[in-house]
């Protein structure tokens, strides 16, 4: 996974999660509970922008924004 930083924005590829999305935020040091709350940060910035409107679905090529997570 290629972040572009921890700001501006990142499309979503085939196998992302926010999960995924969410650990490579939080760097390879973080534990579950950070990982967990950089999601929740994560899903509230951009809960519009995701089709399925649930957390644990997300589709290839959604626009999500990475503001100061």
């Amino acid at each position: 996974m290629r972040l572009p930083s921890k700001r501006g924005q990142y499309v979503v590829r085939s196998g992302d999660s926010l999960w995924s999305i969410a650990a490579e935020l939080a760097g390879p040091e973080a534990s579950p509970a950070t990982i967990a709350e950089v999601l929740d940060r994560l899903w509230q910035e951009n809960k519009d922008r995701i089709a399925s409107g649930k957390a644990d679905l997300i589709m290839p090529g959604e626009v999500l924004t990475l503001k100061q997570l």
